[in-house]
Order: C-alpha cells, then sequence, then structure tokens
C-alpha cells in the first residue's frame, strides 16, 4: 500500500492528478479513485482546479463527468481552461459537442467541417 508523507506528490495537486490518470490508463483503477477521493478531501480545505479532477475522470473514462469538471472549471475561471486546445490528454473529447462548446466559451477559435461539395 502506498503511504505519501505531507509534501510528497499528493501534496502537488498537478502531479497526483497526473499519477491518477496513469493509474486509471494503465487499468488500476482503485488506485486513480483513491488518489481522486483524497484530493475531493483536500479541496475541502485549500482551492482544487476542477480540470485538475477532470483529468483523472478522463482517465477513468467518465467523460460526462469530465465534462462537468471542466465546466466548472470555466465557471472558476481556472487558468488550466488554456491547455484545453492543445494538451493531447483532451484528444478523446474534441469531437465532444461539450467540448467544443467550452472551447469557444473559452475564446479559442472553433474549426467548423466544410459543407460537401457536388461533384459534377
Amino acid at each position: 500500500m502506498r503511504r505519501e508523507r505531507p509534501g510528497g506528490i499528493l501534496g502537488n495537486r498537478q502531479a497526483g492528478a497526473a499519477l491518477a490518470y496513469a493509474y486509471a490508463r494503465a487499468g488500476r483503477p482503485g488506485e486513480a479513485r483513491k488518489i481522486l477521493e483524497e484530493m475531493e478531501q483536500a479541496a475541502a480545505a485549500r482551492h482544487l482546479a476542477s480540470p485538475q479532477l477532470a483529468v483523472i475522470h478522463l482517465g477513468l473514462g467518465e467523460t460526462d463527468r469530465a465534462l462537468d469538471r471542466l465546466e466548472r472549471g470555466l465557471e472558476e475561471r481556472s487558468y488550466f481552461m488554456i491547455y484545453l486546445r492543445a494538451d493531447p490528454i483532451y484528444d478523446e473529447l474534441r469531437s465532444h459537442p461539450r467540448f467544443t462548446r467550452l472551447l469557444e466559451q473559452v475564446g479559442f477559435p472553433v474549426a467548423r467541417e466544410a459543407a460537401p461539395c457536388a461533384v459534377i
């Protein structure tokens, strides 16, 4: 069983989210959920940006919960939102309408698919 000292990996919220994402993708969802729970409990005492928790939900395959957290991140005006367009961790969300709306709300240009041309 993993034990973290204060100031260890879970003391760094971004590293904790990355570790939980890695655990989830490696087929260890129980460990990912444990970190998620610890981070949610810590958030009661000090601010935790919602997009950090969204990353964990992505790792666990919980798309709707990840999008909920990202939408909350927009409400919080989290600086993590600037990474939505470029960070490959969000690639699986790119075709989702809620993600497209988030990109627009943050202020990123969103490419629209061109209408098919008729062949004469």
